[in-house]
């Protein structure tokens, strides 16, 4: 997980959007804190939706009149919890989602672990077993394949065939 923050001082411009679309590329940043963005709180939606889509943000906009502070991440990778904000600071708890989804492998072992009959097990665990089901984006972590494939194992679950697009 790659976190940083920059002082920009205005983000209004798109010059400088397409270089924190850079920046965020070339350093696989999970999150990025942006300081004095100087953005209208009316046109972030937008901007966010169109030039940082599949990122999620929140800013303190509302605290204040020169809108200083802009949090962006990539919820794939960690999940942002808000534990306090003002015009001058937006305090957050960043859980890398590796280790946010242990919890889940726990439970779905000792919940099926008592289960005798047959059971389906459905759902989006945004995770793969192998490299090869990946397709672009960040590379996943050998720990977090490791963790679904014991999942998988300890249950004796088998993996159904897919149909259509890959």
């Amino acid at each position: 997980m790659k976190i940083a923050s920059w002082n920009m001082r205005g983000f209004n411009k798109p010059l400088k959007q397409r270089h924190v679309q850079g920046v965020l590329k070339k350093y696989n940043l999970s999150v990025l804190g942006i300081l004095e963005v100087k953005v209208n709180v009316n046109l972030v939606d937008r901007m966010m939706d169109t030039k940082f889509p599949g990122m999620s943000f929140m800013h303190n906009f509302h605290m204040c009149t020169n809108s200083r502070i802009l949090v962006m991440w990539d919820s794939k990778d960690v999940r942002l919890d808000v534990l306090g904000m003002s015009d001058q600071v937006i305090h957050v708890s960043v859980v890398n989602s590796v280790v946010a989804r242990r919890p889940l492998w726990d439970f779905l072992i000792n919940h099926g672990e008592n289960i005798s009959l047959p059971w389906i097990l459905l759902g989006d665990f945004n995770c793969v077993r192998y490299p090869h089901e990946k397709m672009g984006g960040i590379p996943i972590a050998p720990r977090d394949m490791e963790d679904l494939r014991n999942c998988i194992n300890r249950l004796e679950l088998s993996d159904v065939n897919h149909v259509g697009c890959y």
